[in-house]
């Protein structure tokens, strides 16, 4: 059945006559329990046992009369023959009798009572759907976008996974810092509302520095990921001296019991992800979670993660003049293909540097822009730089840090040999900087079976050249 129902209205007429047929049938099926209704659903949560046959029947016999009060408000005669029709299961001539009229009018009134009484039953649809739609929006900040471009082919990827009634119970967007992963998180989940596939929807913000990569274990984070999604579920409820345990049977009992679907945004702890993978898992099915993160996370059964890639140059060209447009940069008009290229192979395609670049287009030359991201830049590079990177940064190991500002040498990409070679590192330890640095999503791996080549991001280089070649390998960074 569609998502909206109110489009069709003749298939949904058929639907309400089939429900009033089988108003006594107490071993109905879904069709003839307008089941897909919202309006059925919320009727049956009010119920003890909302999975009982019998209570099923009765959450749908409940809608259709308070339906048909509202059909009598407006047709006292429409009410009055449907209920004589198919609660009292009076026969035709009987009705007619009653109302001293032929037979065939009275089935003539019962089809447009019907018609009616479906037209009350998708209106009272129309809102309850608007009213959930805007209940869970409410929970969302408000988008940091008017359009995404280029994404909605991982739009259209991501929604059919968490729409599916099967693992993956847990999705993650990968991604270098400033790629759009919030963003597209935010537009998957709007998509995802007026589904109804989910009866809740929330959000937990893990803000970096509370929650990051290096300071807090996986279960530290999950303990924290607990709690602020118990405030959620139960906002008016104390819940005094919760332990541990306690909180965890009162999340896992309420995301068993209600289809919810979870947004972590931002985790960043890297250590023993598969730990806090495992432990989310275990609060999943029927319900979801959908994580956003720098942190590559290894493909086991409980978890799908999606790569989210720098935009590809045609969507960037589009992105560049749709943003300065919208934000009044009319040096942006002038730009030539050329000039949008220069932009592109500098920041390599990243939303947030893109966006940077545009803003910095009100004050300063292109040129100088474009050479500030390489050399002495704008206050608002360092903080791109800052945002993107500092943090990552800051969590590497001493190996994975050598390796990394080596990777300036690599020029587009290189082997495994070469990157021995230029990092001095001995074999087992490169790859074990290898497997942190992609970890943290700071490598790109490509290649096949027997080759692979190794590469950083254009934005990821420059960040290098301009912030870390002349740090020394053993000094404390701060952000």
């Amino acid at each position: 059945m569609a998502n909206d129902p109110t489009n069709d209205h003749l298939k949904w007429q058929t639907a309400v006559h089939n429900a009033l047929r089988t108003w006594h049938k107490q071993d109905s099926v879904d069709e003839e329990l307008l089941a897909s209704l919202l309006i059925v659903q919320l009727a049956r949560r009010e119920l003890p046992n909302p999975a009982d046959q019998a209570n099923r029947r009765m959450a749908t016999n409940a809608v259709l009369e308070k339906a048909l009060d509202k059909l009598a408000e407006q047709q006292e005669e429409y009410a009055s023959i449907l209920r004589w029709r198919f609660i009292s299961k009076d026969k035709l001539f009987v009705v007619a009798n009653r109302l001293h009229v032929s037979p065939d009018y009275v089935s003539r009134t019962q089809r447009k009572a019907i018609g009616q009484l479906t037209a009350v039953i998708m209106a009272e649809e129309a809102a309850a759907r608007a009213e959930h739609t805007s209940r869970l929006e409410a929970r969302l900040k408000a988008p940091t976008y008017s359009r995404l471009f280029g994404r909605n082919a991982l739009v259209e990827k991501v929604s059919a996974q968490l729409l599916a009634s099967e693992n993956p119970w847990l999705v993650a967007l990968v991604g270098i810092g400033g790629i759009g992963k919030t963003s597209l998180a935010d537009k998957i989940v709007r998509q995802i509302i007026p589904t109804l596939r989910f009866e809740e929807i929330y959000w937990l913000d893990v803000t970096p520095g509370t929650l990051s990569g290096r300071s807090h274990s996986p279960q530290v984070t999950f303990q924290t990921l607990l709690s602020d999604l118990l405030l959620q579920l139960y906002p008016h409820t104390t819940i005094p001296a919760a332990t541990d345990e306690q909180r965890l049977t009162a999340v896992r009992r309420s995301l068993k019991e209600r289809p919810t679907l979870i947004v972590v945004d931002n985790l960043e702890t890297a250590s023993d992800m598969a730990l806090l993978m495992n432990s989310l898992f275990d609060l999943a099915n029927p319900s979801k979670f959908l994580l956003t993160t720098r942190v590559q996370i290894s493909r086991q059964a409980n978890v799908l993660p999606i790569t989210v890639d720098e935009l590809p140059l045609a969507d960037a060209s589009v992105f560049i003049r749709y943003h300065a447009q919208e934000t009044g940069i009319e040096a942006v008009a002038e730009a030539t293909d050329e000039d949008i290229a220069q932009i592109y192979r500098l920041t390599g395609g990243n939303p947030l540097a893109l966006k940077i670049v545009i803003s910095l287009l009100d004050m300063m030359p292109l040129d100088a822009i474009l050479a500030g991201l390489t050399t002495d830049h704008p206050v608002a590079v360092a903080e791109m730089y800052r945002r993107i990177y500092w943090q990552a940064w800051q969590a590497l190991s001493d190996d994975a840090r050598r390796l990394l500002k080596a990777m300036p040498l690599v020029g587009d990409e290189a082997d495994a040999e070469y990157l021995a070679q230029i990092s001095q590192l001995s074999q087992g330890t490169m790859w074990r900087a290898v497997e942190e640095l992609r970890q943290r999503s700071l490598l790109e791996v490509r290649g096949g079976l027997h080759e692979k080549q190794y590469r950083v991001h254009p934005l990821t280089n420059s960040f290098l050249q301009t912030e870390i070649i002349n740090l020394p390998l053993d000094e404390d960074v701060k952000a």
